[in-house]
């Protein structure tokens, strides 16, 4: 469902709720257990769910993975995509999996030493 119609069908406060995938999850015990506190908090009936991603997009392939895992279970999920550090392609790849999406334009990390910025 897109925000557009999630907010204009409710005549009630809209819950929603933001999660960073974890870190250094080699095992998917972290993953999982995340799984699970969602589950808990799906009993606030949350409109939607937004899922972030490290700066420079580190996580963002696990954060896509989460947010496919959340679509398939049905609830309504916003990623962030920061377009730093991504080229065209990318974005388009991943835009064309979401329905709503936050996109950021930043400054580049400072650890990058040569910066492109695409037209």
């Amino acid at each position: 469902m897109k925000l557009k119609d999630i907010y204009s069908q409710s005549d009630k406060t809209v819950i929603s709720y933001e999660i960073f995938p974890p870190k250094n999850d080699d095992t998917g015990e972290k993953t999982e257990s995340l799984y699970q506190e969602i589950n808990e908090l799906n009993k606030f009936s949350p409109a939607l769910i937004s899922v972030t991603y490290g700066a420079g997009g580190s996580n963002k392939e696990h954060s896509l993975e989460i947010v496919k895992q959340l679509s398939a279970k049905k609830f309504n999920t916003m990623p962030h995509f920061t377009c730093v550090c991504s080229n065209k392609e990318q974005i388009n790849q991943y835009l064309d999996e979401l329905n709503n999406v936050v996109l950021y334009s930043a400054l580049p990390p400072i650890i990058f030493h040569s910066f492109t910025t695409l037209s």
